[in-house]
C-alpha cells in the first residue's frame, strides 16, 4: 500500500478504492500519501514521492510547455482558502522521464485540528480538443509580436488560468479576488492584445511568450 505521512490519516486514505491515482498534499503542497495507483501511472514508488513537494514530483507543465506545477499554483492556493477547483488537464513527467497528459480532480479533506488536506485524483487522458489547438497555436515568440501596452503580473496569472480551463469564478477565487475583478483584468488582458475574446487573448499571449 501507498505510504502515509499520519497513522489515522494514512489509514483512512489506504481504504480509498480507485484505479485513478491518488496522492495527498498538505498546505505546503507536501506529499503526504501516495497509492499504489499513482506509483503504477507515473513509475514512481510511495518511498520517493511521500515528503517531497508535488510540484517536484509531477513537473507538470500546460499546454503551451510552461510550467502548470509550481510552488503557490492556483490549485494550491485555492485550497489553502477551503476553496474546490473544478478538475483540470496537465502534462507531467514519469519515473523514466516521458511525458503524460493527465486529467486531475482535486477534493478537499478536512484535517484534525483544521485546515484541508487536498486529495489528488488523476487518470491518464487523450489530449481534449481544447487542449490540443492550444498547442498547436503555441509557437515561438516574433519581434514583431511586441506588445505597445504589457500586461501587469496580475492580468498575466488571470489569462494562464483561464487558459487551463478555468471559468471566471474559479479564476476570482485562485486569485482571492472578487469576480468582479477578475472580470475586469481579463477585460483587460483582452483590450490590450486586441483580441476579441479569450481564445484569441490565450493565442496572442502565447504568440508573444507571455504564457
Amino acid at each position: 500500500m501507498g505510504a502515509p505521512a499520519g497513522h489515522h490519516e494514512g489509514e483512512v486514505f489506504a481504504r480509498i478504492r480507485t484505479l485513478d491515482g491518488l496522492f495527498v498534499t498538505d498546505r505546503d503542497q507536501r506529499i503526504l500519501y501516495w497509492s499504489d495507483s499513482a506509483a503504477r501511472l507515473l513509475g514512481v514508488d510511495a518511498a520517493s514521492a511521500v515528503g517531497r513537494s508535488c510540484f517536484e514530483v509531477l513537473v507538470g507543465v500546460d499546454y503551451a510547455g510552461h510550467p502548470f506545477c509550481r510552488e503557490e499554483c492556483p490549485i494550491a492556493a485555492n485550497a489553502a482558502r477551503g476553496r474546490p477547483v473544478r478538475d483540470y488537464e496537465v502534462t507531467v513527467q514519469t519515473h523514466d522521464g516521458q511525458r503524460k497528459l493527465i486529467n486531475n480532480s482535486v477534493l478537499l479533506w478536512p484535517r484534525e485540528g483544521g485546515g484541508s488536506a487536498v486529495l489528488h485524483l488523476f487518470r491518464e487522458v487523450r489530449p481534449s480538443r481544447r487542449f490540443a489547438a492550444r498547442g498547436r497555436r503555441a509557437r515561438p515568440r516574433r519581434e514583431s509580436d511586441s506588445l505597445a501596452t504589457p500586461l501587469s503580473r496580475r492580468e498575466i496569472e488571470a489569462l494562464r488560468l483561464a487558459a487551463n480551463g478555468m471559468k471566471t469564478a474559479d479564476i476570482a477565487a485562485a486569485m482571492g479576488v472578487s469576480f468582479f475583478t477578475a472580470r475586469n483584468q481579463l477585460a483587460s488582458v483582452v483590450r490590450k492584445l486586441n483580441a476579441r475574446n479569450r481564445i484569441e487573448a490565450v493565442t496572442r499571449a502565447t504568440e508573444n511568450g507571455l504564457l
